[in-house]
C-alpha cells in the first residue's frame, strides 16, 4: 500500500484528516480514503 493524497473533510464542527490509499493487493489498483489515525495505527511504516 502507498498514500498518494492527503485531505480534511469538514462535517459540522469536526474536521476529520484522511489519506488517499492504493492497495497493491487489488488487481486493479484500487484506491480508498482511510481515516488517517487508523492508518498511522495499522500502518505506521507509510509514514
Amino acid at each position: 500500500a502507498r498514500i498518494v493524497d492527503r485531505d480534511v473533510r469538514n462535517l459540522r464542527n469536526r474536521a476529520i484528516p484522511v489519506v488517499k490509499v492504493i492497495w497493491e493487493g487489488s488487481p486493479d489498483g484500487e484506491a480508498t480514503w482511510e481515516l488517517e489515525s487508523e492508518m498511522i495505527n495499522r500502518y505506521p511504516n507509510l509514514f
